[in-house]
């Protein structure tokens, strides 16, 4: 009886799971069409996913540009997916890559939701809660456009990884391995998931932390080497005084204001003349530093990892946009422009630890001041920026014709959204 009574309850148990893994992916895959009802009502390449992966791989094969670097770095998982997009006819492609970026949102739910992030945030109802900021993230147009940008949310996932408890299943540890492999061989983020990873080693000393820290370790000395061969010679417009302003603009615009208010709420301030001051930005920075601070100070094992990341990866993208672009302060700390992205996991640790504040803080004040800035995100950020804005590529299903009715061996153009960008392919 015993025996059977404990089958039943691990049948009960896997039943519940496998319906909460269904309900998890229904809802992400739902909130994802709703933002974006334009990538299925009429999907076309965007950027980089037209214009290289899917070129690259089509013109000369998938296997000859898989490992082939793109702006000096390693990009293995648009490149496999785009690899993988050859088997599907041209007008299928944008489709499927709006479910890659898909899937790797559902891979960042999937760890927040789950028990192994029960030591950061132990209840169950904060962790949903968090699930339900992060699919409905204030001023996160950038990384939801397109497969390029929903690298973003690889990088969040590859932090999770580093900070949830160690996985006790051969499931999860074949999920982390190959979050592991992504992240680090996809962009720049192995770089800063390496130091995180050396931490959560000296506080745990486990023999999985150690695996973890050995292959991001791997990783970064990979695609640092290819960053320093790409950029070695390459013109800098390094401006040092205006540094500091260009960094507080950007902290008080795209992360206080645009993860609070939206884009949409940023661009009515943006837009005000008071808000040029640039002692209000930096007072306004400064407010949101305290508040990562205290996060910091009240979760350094986990969620502060996670702030002190996602500043890293901020201000990393800061400084190397002011080297290589004249105009840098244009471009981050304009909404709508295209810089948003380097703020994506910043704010997305602001809101969650700002969640954390209103159900753990124990001072009454600071659990108060969070609720309402929640209320803020509530109220006003996540509906007005629920539906990301449409970009699209006149011309698009003409030249697909086109390119249909070619002859092997022709080039042909095809235009991508958004404004000014083409996808050139050579018929087979």
């Amino acid at each position: 009886m015993d025996s059977i009574a404990a089958e039943l309850r691990m049948l009960g148990r896997t039943t519940r799971l496998l319906i909460g893994a269904v309900l998890l992916a229904g809802i992400t895959a739902g909130v994802a069409v709703l933002r974006s009802p334009a990538a299925i009502m009429s999907p076309h390449f965007f950027a980089e996913d037209g214009a290289v992966w899917y070129a690259n791989a089509y013109n000369a094969g998938w296997l000859a540009t898989l490992v082939l670097p793109y702006h000096g770095m390693n990009m293995l998982l648009p490149r496999l997916s785009a690899a993988a997009s050859l088997l599907l006819p041209i007008e299928s492609v944008p489709l499927m890559y709006f479910g890659v970026s898909v899937v790797l949102r559902l891979a960042v739910v999937g760890y927040v939701a789950s028990s192994r992030c029960a030591e950061a945030v132990p209840s169950r109802l904060t962790r949903y809660a968090m699930c339900i900021m992060y699919l409905a993230l204030p001023n996160s147009w950038e990384v939801n456009a397109s497969m390029s940008n929903a690298m973003w949310h690889l990088a969040l996932l590859g932090i999770l990884v580093i900070i949830a408890s160690p996985p006790h299943t051969r499931w999860w540890k074949v999920a982390d391995g190959a979050a592991i492999a992504a992240v680090g061989l996809t962009g720049p983020f192995a770089l800063a998931c390496f130091p995180c990873a050396a931490v959560i080693w000296l506080l745990r000393r486990s023999r999985w932390s150690s695996g973890v820290v050995i292959a991001m370790g791997c990783a970064a000395l990979l695609q640092l080497s290819l960053m320093a061969e790409n950029f070695h010679g390459i013109p800098t417009t390094w401006n040092a005084a205006s540094l500091p302003a260009i960094i507080a603009g950007a902290l008080a615009g795209q992360v206080a204001i645009g993860g609070l208010a939206g884009a949409h709420g940023y661009v009515l301030i943006h837009e005000a003349v008071w808000w040029n001051n640039p002692t209000l930005q930096a007072a306004t920075a400064a407010v949101l530093l305290f508040f990562l601070g205290w996060i910091v100070a009240r979760h350094p094992r986990d969620l502060g990892i996670l702030v002190i990341y996602g500043l890293g990866i901020f201000l990393s993208g800061v400084i190397n946009v002011v080297l290589l672009e004249p105009q840098s302060h244009i471009s981050l700390t304009a909404p709508y422009v295209g810089s948003a992205r380097y703020a994506f996991v910043l704010i997305a640790a602001f809101l969650w630890g700002l969640a954390t504040l209103v159900t753990m803080e124990r001072i009454l004040i600071m659990r108060c001041i969070a609720g309402i800035l929640v209320m803020v995100v509530a109220a006003f950020g996540i509906p007005g920026d629920w539906q990301y804005p449409a970009f699209p590529a006149p011309g698009y299903s003409q030249a697909l014709n086109t390119f249909a009715a070619a002859a092997p061996g022709t080039a042909v153009t095809i235009p991508i959204a958004p404004s000014g960008w083409t996808m050139v392919l050579m018929k087979k």
